[in-house]
Parts: structure tokens; C-alpha cells; sequence
């Protein structure tokens, strides 16, 4: 059988905190618990503190999704947005990016890219994401994760998003930055800098080294920083 496990966490204002992760083959679920561990039985709907979120086709079919990144905006909604990725659609066992944006009682906005959930490889083959960052003062937030190149090469992906789930089209290259190490990379946390400067991290594989720490640094508009 399917085993349940949390992969993600964020912390609230309040002190409140939610977790999130795998829930069985073709779902996820977020779980919310009040600052002394108690399950909090205002999230989710019917005394439950949890939310299950399923991913049956035509439209949104994935096998093994799972949540890697979660954070809470700081906009006065409360909003909580997960991010990871699945086996989605007939794309031939292909990764896709997944977006779920929860309102703060525990049910999918349906601000949020019209229905709280948002499937897309953005464009690219293959597309796995492990992280997500919400800095302070707006409400745009980063993701991050890994593809696959022309040349079968794994590569670190970041892309921005608007506070709703729409791709933030002002960064990188329609809202999304290749960083290309020249041999296989991936990429599992994003913070920001005090200065709007972005930092990606992850690993890469090198001659000597099949893991070696990988670390780069974009600037606010999404352009390397060669500084």
C-alpha cells in the first residue's frame, strides 16, 4: 500500500503550522496543527484539520504527485501555496510541475489559477520542483527544481509566480531561468537575499565528484550574477 509522508512545512504568523506531502498514488494532502501540536479542526472542512487533494484525469491526471515546497503569503489572505511535481498527463511518464493554492481555512482558492491547482512543465520536457520561496514585502513567490535538457542533461530551473499562480512573465525569460552548469544539476532550495538577490542550491556531477554542492546567484530580475 501507499504510505503517507510530509515533505513540506511552513509556519504561519500565529504560530500556527502546516505540512504537506504524499497521500497515496494520484493524491497529496495538507494537514494544519495549531503552536502546541494539536491537529487544528478549523482547517480543511469538517472538523478534520486536513485537506486531501486528488489529481483524477482528463484534466489534471498525475501518478505519485507529491508537495516538496510550501509557504504562506503575506498578504492579509493567508494563503497557502505547495509546490512538487507528478507523473501528469500522457506525457509518457514525464514530470510535471504541480501548484495548489489553499485558502487559510484549508480549501482551494479558486483565485488561485482558477481552481487552487495548476498543472505545467512550463514548457520543458520534464519538469520536477523542490522548492519555494515567498520574500518579505511581496507577494510574488520562487520556485525551483530541476529538467532536462536537449542533450539529456539535468539542469536547475527557477521561475516566478504571481501571488494567483500566474507565471510572473517579467522574470528570466517568460517568468523562468535555465541554469545550465554544464553537467548534471539540480537544484532543491531557493531563499532570498535581504537585496532581492536570488540563491539556488542544489548539486552537480563532476569528474570527480557524483555530488558535489552547486550554489548560484540570480539577480532580482531573474539574470545571473556574475559579480
Amino acid at each position: 500500500g501507499w504510505s503517507i509522508r510530509a515533505d513540506a512545512l511552513a509556519v504561519q504568523p500565529d504560530g500556527k503550522y502546516v505540512v504537506a506531502g504524499l497521500a497515496g498514488p494520484s493524491s497529496v494532502r495538507f494537514a494544519r496543527f495549531t503552536s502546541s501540536g494539536s491537529v487544528d479542526t478549523t482547517f480543511g472542512g469538517s472538523n478534520t484539520g486536513e485537506i486531501t487533494v486528488s489529481f483524477p484525469g482528463p484534466t489534471n491526471a498525475c501518478d505519485s504527485p507529491d508537495i516538496k515546497g510550501l509557504a504562506v503569503q503575506q498578504d492579509g489572505t493567508g494563503r497557502i501555496v505547495g509546490v512538487g511535481d507528478g507523473i501528469c498527463g500522457a506525457g509518457g511518464g514525464l514530470y510535471s510541475m504541480i501548484l495548489i493554492g489553499l485558502t487559510s481555512a484549508g480549501v482551494l482558492d479558486t483565485n488561485f489559477y482558477g481552481q487552487g491547482i495548476r498543472v505545467d512543465n512550463l514548457g520543458y520536457n520534464s519538469l520536477q520542483m523542490n522548492a519555494l520561496s515567498i520574500p518579505s514585502g511581496t507577494t510574488q513567490f520562487l520556485v525551483a527544481g530541476t529538467t532536462i535538457d536537449a542533450a539529456g542533461n539535468k539542469d536547475m530551473v527557477v521561475a516566478r509566480f504571481t501571488s494567483f499562480g500566474q507565471t510572473a512573465n517579467t522574470f528570466g525569460a517568460s517568468g523562468k531561468v535555465l541554469v545550465d552548469f554544464g553537467v548534471n544539476s539540480q537544484a532543491f532550495a531557493v531563499v532570498h537575499q535581504p537585496d532581492a538577490s536570488i540563491l539556488v542550491a542544489g548539486t552537480a556531477t563532476t569528474a570527480t565528484n557524483p555530488d558535489d554542492f552547486a550554489l548560484a546567484r540570480l539577480s532580482s530580475a531573474g539574470v545571473l550574477d556574475t559579480a
